[in-house]
């Protein structure tokens, strides 16, 4: 037994021996025989000897991978061929550069969030990573820098919170990424961690594959970009650009995000603030310019609020209310301008029928300016004052499109002035502008196309008229243009056959009208009345201004002479003239300078009574006297008279 016992051990002995004797394998001396071996990357260590290393060998109790633990300061790490790390984060400390080489890494990653800080480049390489389940794909932790360049990024599932959490200093160059997912976790987002976010150079997001979710940048200013809108404004100083990185879903808690308090231009690079909330998205407390941006509420608040002492110039951008907002699209307390390639719309109606509004003047001394090539689309009012005392709109161009009223308020001191656009209503009964109580407003209309069943519901209340006004379908008023009216000269009336006296005899201001104006009035149905106002010079020059209602004004007196007959009717081709002559002279008003200007008035049946003038003429008796022969004795006398001469 014992010896049977004895050959058993020393056959294990042998055995053991042998295995002892087998070789073993050594680390790799070059990149392919390291790749054979199943290794990922390699860098020189301190001492300058190459160090290959493999992922998921080194993890901490963290399920942390700590591959990169051993690089020395200002190293390189390589990577030689693709890699997945798994059931651990890839930790990134100390300060070196990982070269990816074009390879693939799936991984998730993670800076220090100790004394141990990071401060690491990753070139050239593609991360891809399902992310499903994971609070975050990144989270660089404060005091860290991360910088990616050239770098591709294939994401795919949904995290918990984002897929990149900046909380230290991330940077992006020249890098694209690619986000697959049907939850609404962005890119970017930080809610803990204030003044944070990511510098983004030249890089690319494609969401075409998530679309519920969004980039999470609120805005950035001198290629920084942050995960809130509030941080970058503070950035920004007067004068510099602040830009939407990408589109921003608002939330109802959110929405205050977008505020602008600094004169600055906030450029919205073509994307979309949007979301469901009670009030404004976008809101200015500072004279700023809005371009390239849009911003759509689909709550019912405002899209956009502009506060008072502030100038808000929207430029080739749209502001849109899709659901009822009782507030309007566009709430102005201080002044709006909507320059051309830029709209307004506002399309959300309620089951009892209420209409949204575009434009709210909400506060006393609000102003809004139309320029040409702006659109107002709205199913309800366009504008509407809310007790806005002293504010004004002016329209100098663009398209408004209303199913209700174009303009609607109750303030005596309001002002409405339209130099162009074209105005369009498709209400069955409602007029284009509505004044209710009081009926002294102050409203122009000096140009435009209006198409509407009525124009105008109050009474008194314009102040000018030009343009074209449609009525369904037909043209009933067309606004003078250029020479329209024009007054010619003054002269000397003087009866032929010895029939001159002073009585029949006088100053005459000769007056012409486009004839084809004056024919499309009357062929349109409005009344028109012709005549020549005739003042002194002093008086004009004292007023300032050659019109009755100035004259009226400062009580200065005046002759009208009121047109009965054309002098040419018969034989009329451009123009149609007639003549107003001041008779009864006295002596003392011979040397006097008189002035005389031509007037047309129009009456537009339910819009209002509009008066142009021509221009003025001035004549001093005497002087025109003397270049007068006399055919008679009795047009001599009268000359006599005209001329001083008293024998």
């Amino acid at each position: 037994m014992f010896k049977k016992t004895l050959s058993w051990i020393l056959a294990l002995s042998m055995l053991c021996a042998c295995c002892l004797m087998l070789p073993v394998s050594a680390e790799p001396t070059d990149d392919a025989t390291a790749i054979s071996q199943g290794y990922h990357g390699r860098y020189e260590n301190a001492e300058g000897q190459t160090v290959y290393f493999k992922f998921n060998e080194n993890k901490d109790g963290n399920s942390r991978d700590l591959a990169f633990a051993n690089v020395p300061d200002g190293g390189t790490v390589t990577l030689i061929a693709d890699a997945t790390v798994t059931g651990a984060e890839l930790y990134l400390t100390g300060n070196y550069t990982i070269e990816g080489g074009g390879h693939t890494l799936n991984a998730y990653f993670r800076t220090a969030d100790n004394s141990t800080l990071a401060n690491v480049t990753i070139r050239n390489l593609n991360l891809e990573k399902d992310v499903t389940g994971k609070g975050s794909f990144y989270q660089i932790n404060a005091g860290n820098t991360c910088t990616f360049e050239n770098c591709t990024f294939t994401v795919s599932g949904s995290v918990n919170n984002a897929l990149f959490i900046p909380r230290g200093n991330l940077i992006f160059k020249d890098s694209s990424f690619k986000y697959v997912t049907t939850s609404e976790k962005p890119v970017f987002f930080n809610n803990n961690e204030s003044g944070n976010g990511a510098t983004v150079i030249n890089t690319s997001f494609d969401l075409s594959e998530a679309p519920n979710a969004m980039v999470g940048l609120g805005g950035g200013v001198n290629n920084r970009y942050y995960t809130r809108f509030a941080d970058a404004m503070a950035a920004a100083s007067a004068g510099d650009t602040v830009r939407l990185f990408a589109d921003y879903k608002a939330t109802a808690n959110d929405y205050e995000r977008f505020i602008i308090t600094k004169n600055i231009v906030f450029d919205g690079n073509g994307n979309t603030i949007y979301g469901n909330a009670i009030s404004y998205f976008l809101r200015l407390d500072s004279t700023a310019e809005v371009r390239n941006l849009t911003v759509r509420n689909d709550g019912q608040g405002a899209a956009m609020q502009v506060n008072a002492g502030a100038t808000a110039t929207i430029k080739n951008s749209t502001i849109r209310c899709t659901n009822t907002t009782p507030f309007g699209a566009v709430i102005v307390n201080g002044k709006m301008i909507l320059e051309g390639g830029s709209s307004i719309i506002a399309e959300g109606t309620t089951t009892d029928g209420t209409k949204s509004v575009a434009i709210r003047m909400h506060t006393a001394g609000a102003e809004v300016v139309i320029n040409d090539g702006a659109t107002i689309t709205t199913v309800g009012n366009t504008f509407k004052a809310n007790a806005a005392s002293s504010s004004k709109i002016t329209i100098n161009g663009g398209i408004i499109t209303t199913d209700r009223r174009m303009w609607e308020a109750a303030s005596n001191s309001y002002t409405l002035i339209i130099n162009g656009g074209t105005f369009i209503s498709n209400h069955a009964t409602d007029a284009l502008i509505c004044v209710f109580g009081n009926k002294d407003q102050n409203i122009h209309l000096n140009g435009g196309t209006f198409t509407a069943k009525k124009i105008i519901d109050t009474e008194n209340a314009v102040k000018g008229l030009g343009g074209k006004i449609t009525l369904n379908g037909k043209v009933i008023f067309e606004g003078p243009v250029d020479d329209s009216i024009v007054n010619t000269e003054a002269t000397i009336r003087l009866p032929g056959n010895n029939q001159a006296d002073q009585s029949n005899s006088g100053l005459r201001f000769e007056t012409r009208l486009d004839k084809a104006w004056i024919d499309a009035l009357n062929d349109a149905g409005v009344t028109v009345t012709t005549g020549t106002i005739i003042t002194s010079k002093a008086s004009v020059t004292a007023v300032g201004a050659f019109t009755k209602e100035a004259l009226d004004a400062v009580g200065k007196k005046y002759v009208i002479v009121e047109n009965d007959a054309w002098f040419n009717a018969d034989t009329a081709t451009d123009y149609y003239q007639y003549f107003a002559t001041l008779v009864n002279l006295k002596a003392t008003s011979l040397t006097g300078n008189f002035a005389g200007i031509g007037y047309v008035t129009i009456t537009v049946s339910g819009i209002g009574t509009f008066t142009y003038y021509g221009n003025e003429q001035n004549a001093v008796v005497r002087d025109l006297a003397e270049k007068i022969t006399a055919k008679d004795d009795a047009q001599r006398e009268v000359l006599d008279f005209f001329r001083g001469v008293t024998d």
